[in-house]
Formats: C-alpha cells, sequence, structure tokens
C-alpha cells in the first residue's frame, strides 16, 4: 500500500492554498452550474482530470522525497511541472509560492481563497 488511497487529502489541500479543486466541487455537489462555460471548463471532466494528474505528481514526489521531512526547499522545475498541467484553467494565477504551500500542505499559509471553492454563498442552515 503506497497510501494513494488517502489522496482525497491532496484535494483538499489544493482547495486550502489554491482555491482550486473541481474533483471536490464535484464530491460536495458545488460544481458552478450557472454559467455553462465554467461548467464545462473549470469544474468539468478536462479541468478534473488535469487535478488528478497534479495530484499524483505530488503524492509520487513526495514519495521520492521522504515525504518531504527535512526538504528545504522543492525544486522549481517541479512547481513548474505542476502548474503547466494546468495552465488553462482559472488556478493559473497561482504563484510559485503558492503551489509550494499546496504541495507542501501548508493551507495555513495559504492565501485564503477556501471560499472560491464554492462561488456561491452557503446556504442558511435552520437554527
Amino acid at each position: 500500500d503506497d497510501g494513494f488511497r488517502f489522496h482525497d487529502a491532496f484535494h483538499f489541500g489544493l482547495a486550502a492554498c489554491l482555491g482550486w479543486s473541481p474533483v471536490l466541487r464535484r464530491q460536495i455537489g458545488r460544481k458552478r452550474r450557472s454559467d455553462k462555460w465554467v461548467d464545462d471548463n473549470e469544474d468539468g471532466a478536462r479541468a478534473a482530470s488535469a487535478e488528478e494528474i497534479v495530484v499524483l505528481l505530488m503524492h509520487n514526489f513526495g514519495k521520492r522525497n521522504g515525504e518531504l521531512v527535512g526538504l528545504k526547499q522543492i525544486s522549481t522545475t517541479f512547481l513548474e511541472e505542476l502548474r503547466s498541467h494546468v495552465e488553462p484553467h482559472e488556478v493559473r494565477v497561482a504563484t510559485a509560492s503558492d503551489w509550494e504551500r499546496a504541495a507542501e500542505g501548508d493551507a495555513g499559509a495559504g492565501p485564503g481563497w477556501v471560499a472560491s471553492v464554492d462561488a456561491r454563498p452557503a446556504p442558511a442552515e435552520d437554527d
């Protein structure tokens, strides 16, 4: 077991650090269907596939690098590889620093865009 069965944690990390996770949007039923272009291109299968590739690359990088324990910096080459897979998507505006925080799992240092995972306001809860 290589731990990949727990990879959904990466999707939460991408949402927390980058404000981007079409996979998580689909899983929690919060795709942005009111805008057909956004629904098809930013929340659709192509974006979700790009995210799954990024998650697999991050997982494998962590395995090859001792789960990042003691790693002082993630290589710019690797960060650029991650960014290249999402270039046509809204997350392309994320900086290399944002991607490094996401790869390290440092949501506390992220840009605080968690709310953008769901562009619509949450429904009011019954008291």
